[in-house]
């Protein structure tokens, strides 16, 4: 693959190892989380104090990713490059970007539900399909909620490994990151992955290739995180209105549509780097 990143890319300040901004999100986001570890360990008696405190850094713990990139953007570039990371969130005029962004993750989801289903699978019942006008309100929830990522993840680490180590490369790396960084959600109680026995496979096959899409996305938008706060968005809305796993526990019926959903997206995937050869995704 040619070394050729977006433009957008060679725009980023400094010249700090990315390895230093993975460490401090995760070094941010997991200490945040240990209280609750701790305390679901039984490493910790539950007092009133030690029960504020961890479901406070689980919350805390979210913006780990977001508060590493501006940490390090106002360090290396002052304050003009923290405001121009915070404008790329605002750049909305992203074309026929906005389809992929909002329908690719929901799209592949209803798919796969409705092809289990044709097999005997069981298609998601969820209490939000009586009031189907509650989706659009939600999905801009979910819009907001990703500033605690995607200035991170997007904004801060895709741009500089772009330029480095190419796009495809720079897409699988974040894509792991993300995923790795999401492991404490599946091991420690408190948080809904765990509690709802999420397979933690699944989700990282999802994660890695919908980060290849995003940069697609990304660079055909010339820079702005519009696409990947929409897409991040749409998987958390997924994840309510047509679930791939059961919020019981169990989750057997839906094994397979999250298959043929994960099968699906790296379709998608390998098609866009194939089409777009692969050096600029877009």
């Amino acid at each position: 693959m040619r070394e050729n990143p977006p433009a957008h890319c060679n725009s980023a300040p400094g010249t700090r190892p990315i390895w230093q901004y993975f460490a401090l999100t995760f070094v941010l986001s997991w200490a945040a989380w240990l209280p609750r570890w701790l305390l679901s360990s039984g490493l910790l008696e539950p007092t009133p104090v030690v029960n504020t405190v961890a479901t406070t850094g689980i919350w805390l713990g979210g913006i780990g990713p977001s508060l590493a990139a501006f940490i390090l953007v106002l360090k290396d570039g002052g304050r003009k490059a923290g405001v121009d990371l915070a404008r790329r969130a605002l750049q909305w005029k992203i074309g026929i970007w906005f389809l992929p962004a909002v329908l690719l993750v929901p799209a592949s989801a209803l798919v796969s539900h409705l092809v289990n289903a044709a097999f005997g699978g069981v298609f998601p019942n969820r209490e939000i399909h009586a009031t189907p006008w509650m989706i659009a309100p939600l999905f801009m929830v979910f819009i907001v909620l990703q500033a605690s990522e995607e200035f991170g993840w997007r904004g801060y680490a895709l741009d500089r490994l772009q330029a480095r180590s190419g796009v495809l490369v720079a897409s699988l790396v974040v894509g792991c990151a993300w995923a790795l960084w999401h492991l404490p959600m599946f091991v420690v109680s408190g948080f809904p992955q765990r509690e709802a026995s999420v397979p933690y496979g699944h989700f990282a096959v999802t994660l890695v290739a919908v980060s290849v899409l995003m940069t697609w996305m990304q660079n055909g938008a010339s820079g702005s995180l519009v696409p990947a706060f929409l897409c991040h968005a749409s998987i958390n809305l997924t994840g309510e209105v047509l679930p791939l796993w059961s919020q019981g526990g169990s989750g057997q019926e839906d094994s397979a549509a999250w298959i043929v959903a994960n099968g699906m997206l790296i379709v998608f995937a390998v098609a866009v780097v194939r089409w777009s050869g692969g050096d600029r995704l877009k």
